[in-house]
């Protein structure tokens, strides 16, 4: 998957959206509605299939193949989590909200750039790529990404 290209296009689009909330002099925050939603994490699931296409299309400026996200219900390669939110209003319970997904990979089959920060001595070691982390716009600030950050 793309490596540094892949790192650097997101960096720029990352940098973009950076610029544009800083435009903004006030941040007005919309009054949460009644509804406090019970969060679950568990695998991604093949059931997940096209809500996880879709919130990729939604929310990242790069175009991933169908096979990726075939891998990633299958866990081929790919180790992957999901949140949802069990008591929607909606009746759409179950649904992903949002998700993690990742790849380990060997720290002697990194690339020299990924060990810069790392201790590079130790080879034996397991390095974690998180490969995409995603929220739905109306479940962010419930802590959901930071979780997905914790539990890998």
């Amino acid at each position: 998957m793309g490596g540094i290209g892949h790192l650097q296009r997101y960096l720029g689009w990352a940098q973009m959206r950076i610029r544009k909330l800083l435009e903004v002099k006030f941040l007005m925050l919309e009054p949460r509605s009644a509804h406090r939603p019970t969060i679950i994490y568990r695998p991604i699931l093949p059931s997940d299939l096209e809500a996880l296409e879709q919130i990729h299309v939604s929310l990242f400026p790069i175009r991933y193949e169908r096979e990726f996200f075939l891998n990633v219900v299958r866990g081929h390669g790919i180790v992957s989590w999901a949140a949802v939110d069990v008591c929607r209003s909606d009746g759409r319970n179950g649904e992903l909200i949002g998700f993690v997904t990742t790849r380990l990979v060997l720290a002697k089959e990194s690339e020299i750039a990924d060990l810069i920060q790392y201790n590079a001595s130790r080879k034996d070691a397991t390095l974690v790529y998180i490969l995409t982390l995603g929220v739905v716009e109306h479940y962010r600030n419930h802590g959901i990404g930071p979780y997905f950050l914790y539990i890998h």
